[in-house]
């Protein structure tokens, strides 16, 4: 089963990335098919939502771990995760996180239209 180990706290550290991991966040994913570290240190704007569609989906809220977690892997670009991948493990993690299915639909498919695009290597 999908889902967030631990949920650790975040530091408001300013800038155009103003929030940290203050520890190691775990997650089980079925999607890529084992267990997911976003590392100590990570930061994250959270979701990038762009101005005009905020009053519905803010950039933060219950999809915030989820953000952060997709962020990590727009950076690091892992060779075993593609941008496809990063998509659909977003919308898995938004869904654990009790998000609605249309607000994660939602913001799958923004992703997957304007987010990051990078191919694996595995």
């Amino acid at each position: 089963m999908s889902g967030f180990r631990s949920l650790p706290d975040l530091k408001r550290v300013g800038g155009p990335m103003p929030w940290q991991l203050q520890e190691d966040m775990l997650y089980d994913s079925e999607v890529y098919g084992g267990l997911l570290v976003t590392p100590v240190g990570t930061v994250s704007d959270m979701a990038s939502i762009p101005w005009v569609f905020r009053r519905v989906l803010p950039k933060d809220g219950p999809w915030s771990y989820a953000a952060i977690q997709h962020d990590n892997h727009c950076v690091m670009q892992p060779d075993d995760i593609d941008s496809k991948m990063a998509a659909r493990i977003f919308r898995e993690a938004m869904l654990s996180l009790g998000v609605s299915k249309w607000k994660a639909g939602m913001m799958y498919r923004a992703v997957l239209w304007a987010g990051p695009k990078w191919n694996g290597h595995s």
